[in-house]
């Protein structure tokens, strides 16, 4: 394939988004050739080893990631000038903005669900710039480029809001893939009597970690001990210090800080039951890995658990709001009764970007 394409990824630095990045990057290399791919990052190091050896052009810009005005300015006048110098067949950003360039095809891959939810006081005063973030996706999103532009999404929900909202046409739902490989040596195998309840997660408000405290409160005197996980530090933001100043007098609940993703799967290892009660999610990570280990799982009966959890038998679902209704299936797991059906079988998302590539490309 003789076209120079660029990706704009500067802003992308963790998680799922991280993840998409490096598998798009090389799921892209098989299919141009030499010199025709220019990568932009905030450091090359985020790019996997195997994929920076390609021959492949990579432009660190560090400052973007300092504040919002840095995003703008490269967003909307630096890469403008790029564009105009290097004549790209194709852009594609990673990153919901799509930036003012010129180039043949336009291409943006919107998963930050932050434009599709209507924040409350109490969630902006935790993070008021999402607030601003929010307000700013809705008003780019309205505009013509993005209605003339190809938008990739992860679910059909999100698909729905652009056409009925946004009014955008062109619009692929492509379901995220992850290489579960190194998971195998991690697969699901408890090995002591430890109830170990899950949430691998960032502090941020709309992931809801406060209904599963209340909920533990609730458990008077469990018949089994038990410990939750949450993959925070204490005084990460002002979210964080609330979580944990309300769950002072939980013992259950452990802080167990930031983990790397090898890490990770070591304590899907132990776990005996994901919990996942975030409101707001464009697909969410921990779902699949936890599918794909056998795990049960309890998550937010929202649009996007339902839709990434098809097909998967060992869920249920419980009202994100009511912590009782969650603290009762917390309490009949822990009684030993029966929640969930068998399902002996891996639950396995499908690579699906080659064929994507095929249609946008």
């Amino acid at each position: 394939m003789d076209k120079k394409i660029v990706i704009s990824a500067q802003n992308i630095y963790e998680g799922g988004p991280l993840t998409i990045l490096n598998i798009a990057v090389e799921s892209l290399i098989e299919r141009i050739k030499k010199n025709h791919l220019i990568i932009f990052v905030s450091n090359k190091n985020l790019i996997d080893k195997k994929i920076r050896s390609k021959n492949i052009k990579i432009i660190e810009i560090p400052n973007s990631r300092k504040n919002f005005l840095y995003r703008i300015y490269y967003e909307f006048l630096y890469f403008k000038k790029f564009s105009k110098k290097e004549k790209p067949d194709i852009w594609i950003s990673l990153q919901d903005i799509l930036p003012n360039v010129d180039a043949k095809k336009k291409i943006v891959y919107c998963h930050t669900p932050i434009a599709f939810y209507d924040m409350k006081m109490r969630d902006i005063y935790f993070e008021p710039f999402c607030f601003f973030r929010s307000m700013f996706y809705k008003f780019i999103y309205n505009t013509k480029v993005y209605k003339k532009s190809t938008i990739i999404v992860q679910q059909e929900w999100i698909k729905n809001i652009f056409k009925t909202k946004f009014r955008c046409k062109n619009i692929i739902v492509n379901k995220p893939f992850f290489n579960f490989k190194e998971n195998n040596k991690y697969n699901y195998k408890k090995k002591n009597n430890d109830i170990i309840f899950f949430y691998q997660s960032l502090p941020r408000f709309q992931k809801n970690f406060e209904v599963i405290v209340k909920a533990c409160k609730f458990l008077n005197k469990p018949i089994k001990k038990f410990k939750i996980y949450f993959t925070f530090s204490k005084n990460e933001n002002r979210y964080s210090k609330y979580i944990s100043k309300i769950s002072k007098n939980v013992p259950q609940i452990k802080f167990i800080g930031r983990k790397k993703h090898v890490e990770i799967l070591k304590i899907y290892k132990k776990t005996s039951l994901l919990i996942f009660s975030s409101k707001l999610e464009t697909w969410g990570l921990p779902l699949s890995e936890a599918m794909y280990s056998k795990i049960p799982i309890i998550a937010s009966n929202m649009s996007y658990a339902r839709e990434t959890l098809l097909g998967y038998k060992k869920k249920i679902f419980f009202d994100p709001d009511n912590h009782i209704k969650l603290a009762n299936i917390l309490n009949n797991f822990l009684l030993n009764k029966k929640l969930f059906k068998n399902n002996n079988k891996n639950f396995i998302i499908k690579n699906n970007l080659h064929k994507l590539w095929s249609v946008i490309l």
